[in-house]
């Protein structure tokens, strides 16, 4: 994927797929405002190749930034949060996809109405970013981080990587497509999920009260489910589900775990497990009082490689596999399960090593062999 910032400001060949092949569907005009308005009007085009519908003939990227940082209307002299169903929606969407110790990140959080209501759903390690000064000054008055910042720059500020980010409003008034998935993609964490709202190119008819609503001055991008997949796909984004709300379309993407991330995690968890399943024997370790261990496979081999184990005072270890019989491992000498009732194994406890079919050993211990042998499972 090109990454001259001028292909994507010229828009003349899509910033999804690349196609140079458009065709014109509408040219958009209005009467801007003196100072304010940054264009007067746009070509709406089609992606002949991957159907995404998009604004062509506009300004730069940052032309829009000034605009946004300037004369956003996503601001307000109030600095009280504006609850509405779409807040709620989406908080819903977020409390699905999210636990509340998790780092949630709004980015274009706006006045914050949804970062207030994850706040007040628990969710306490929370930041907002937004270009408006006034805005993220509201936050703070609110206990929430705030940035002052646009998406493009924030993957610059000394920022954690977060589990979820928000991008409610965003994607849809955004030139450089590529550039911002980019700098979020690059902020969420190994496992981490994007949460996207947009409004939905396939319910655009549904409500026509307003004429030519959604081709607004500040909309320039018009997504559907395929299209915002095919977009985020090209970070190594994995789609998950979606939402419909009124005329809006949320979509969570998660970014996989590398294989180094997820075995470093599978090694961590599985060194928690052993130190649990230690803890249940230490005192063997340190009265050096006799012992079994029921199971001479995968588990108790690492267990008496690599733990205090095998300090203790073992004196047989029973497996049912006929092939291991008189052989010794730790050089302790494994026996079958018939021999446990042998009078010198009466009354020594049998640790029973292994996950699988811990159960069915007891079981047997219990039912068929007649023991009352103490039993301590891993």
């Amino acid at each position: 994927m090109s990454t001259n910032s001028k292909f994507f400001e010229d828009r003349t060949i899509c910033p999804i797929c690349e196609c140079t092949r458009l065709e014109i569907l509408h040219t958009h005009k209005f009467e801007p405002i003196s100072d304010v308005s940054v264009y007067d009007k746009y070509d709406v085009v089609r992606c002949c190749q991957c159907e995404f519908v998009f604004a062509n003939n506009i300004p730069a990227q940052s032309e829009f930034d000034i605009y946004y940082e300037s004369f956003s209307k996503y601001e307000t002299e109030s600095t009280e949060p504006v609850v509405s169903d779409m807040y709620s929606f989406v908080t819903e969407c977020i409390c699905e996809i999210s636990d509340t110790e998790h780092r949630v990140m709004d980015i274009g959080c706006g006045y914050g109405n949804i970062l207030y209501e994850l706040s007040s759903r628990g969710f306490n390690n929370l930041t907002g970013v937004d270009p408006s000064k006034s805005n993220i000054e509201s936050l703070n008055q609110y206990g929430i981080k705030g940035i002052c910042s646009s998406l493009f720059n924030v993957h610059t500020e000394a920022v954690e990587k977060q589990d979820c980010i928000i991008l409610t409003g965003v994607l849809e008034h955004v030139v450089d497509l590529i550039g911002a998935v980019a700098s979020v993609t690059d902020l969420v964490a190994e496992g981490g999920t994007v949460l996207v709202g947009v409004p939905d190119i396939n319910q655009f008819s549904l409500d026509i009260c307003t004429p030519f609503r959604e081709f607004s001055i500040e909309h320039i991008n018009y997504f559907s489910k395929q299209s915002l997949t095919a977009l985020f796909s090209q970070f190594g984004m994995v789609f998950e589900k979606h939402w419909l709300f009124h005329g809006i379309i949320v979509t969570s993407f998660r970014k996989p775990l590398r294989a180094k991330s997820g075995i470093l995690d599978y090694i961590r968890q599985c060194d928690e497990v052993v130190n649990s399943m230690i803890a249940k024997i230490r005192h063997f370790c340190i009265n050096k009082k006799p012992v079994l261990i029921w199971g001479a496979g995968t588990l108790t081999q690492y267990l008496l490689a690599n733990t205090a184990l095998r300090d203790c005072n073992i004196i047989g270890i029973v497996d049912s596999n006929i092939h291991y019989k008189g052989k010794k491992l730790h050089t302790i000498e494994i026996i079958p399960p018939i021999s446990l009732t042998d009078q010198k194994y009466k009354e020594t406890p049998i640790i029973i090593s292994t996950y699988a079919h811990s159960q069915q050993i007891e079981e047997i211990i219990r039912n068929e062999l007649r023991l009352t042998n103490d039993i301590i499972t891993l």
